[in-house]
């Protein structure tokens, strides 16, 4: 709906298969190139734009003043890669480290954490089977601290999330929320 007139909006592009054949396909193209440019992966990955680095162009601001809309398939977005040994370098090199593997697998390291606090808790007791140190109100309540260290480390996944990320955050894109 047009939010000015209240009306079906038109399109800006138009005719049988506009929108598959002015705006996926070309994309799609584009994409294709780069993944042939790459090798069969071989090649370094500042190499060659992969589907994260495209998929990153389309986070900018000015985005659609570079492209244009309806796109314009002679910007240098869509030129495909020379069909030589040396592919131009691209803006996007992935950074790793060791907190990325934490980062990464975030879900097992809590859950095995606290797996091992609430077996902890259970087994300190000392009762012959588990099932019987649950019903002491006293292992109940210790066994409630597996919340309170669930939050904690959801604290600390959130300043991974901030340290790791921080250096990939451009200037345009920094303050689109």
């Amino acid at each position: 709906m047009d939010e000015a007139t209240a009306r079906p909006a038109i399109p800006a592009i138009t005719g049988e298969n506009a929108f598959l054949n002015r705006v996926v396909k070309p994309i799609y193209l584009t994409i294709k190139a780069e993944v042939e440019a790459s090798r069969n992966g071989t090649a370094p990955h500042s190499a060659w734009r992969n589907y994260d680095d495209i998929n990153e162009y389309f986070w900018s601001r000015h985005c659609f003043d570079r492209i244009r809309w309806p796109l314009d398939l002679s910007k240098n977005f869509f030129v495909a890669p020379p069909h030589r040994n040396r592919v131009r370098k691209t803006g996007f090199v992935e950074q790793r480290s060791f907190w990325n593997l934490f980062r990464s697998f975030d879900r097992l390291w809590v859950m095995l954490i606290l797996y091992l606090q609430a077996a902890t808790i259970v087994a300190w007791e000392g009762k012959r089977y588990p099932w019987q140190n649950l019903q002491s109100r006293d292992v109940q309540v210790r066994a409630l601290s597996v919340f309170i260290t669930w939050a904690g480390l959801r604290f600390l996944q959130s300043i991974l999330d901030a340290g790791t990320q921080y250096s990939l955050v451009r200037r345009e894109t920094m303050w689109l929320g």
